[in-house]
């Protein structure tokens, strides 16, 4: 039987703490735990792990960031375009 097993090494014990410091903050900010807290998202089972489904605040939010992006993208002359989201599975 096969056992993973992970590891991370450091050259200074302030690097380590470092490290440890970054790991704490980034569990502070944690999108799947701040989003359904936040109200501005929620999972469900019956669609899929890991797909959120956007209440109206975070809906509100998705759109002004995608609005910001596409005022980024047109300046440089990106133009939309629309695709399937489900397509078939090609086998190699």
């Amino acid at each position: 039987m096969l056992t993973r097993i992970y590891g991370l090494a450091f050259n200074t014990k302030a690097e380590l703490d470092t490290y440890v410091m970054q790991q704490e903050e980034a569990k502070k900010r944690d999108h799947k735990i701040l989003g359904p807290q936040l109200d501005l998202f929620t999972f469900s089972d019956l669609v899929g792990a890991g797909l959120p489904l956007w209440t109206p605040k975070g809906t509100i939010v998705r759109n002004l960031l995608d609005e910001f992006v596409w005022s980024l993208r047109s300046m440089r002359e990106y133009e939309r375009v629309e695709i399937p989201h489900i397509t078939r599975k090609i086998s190699t």
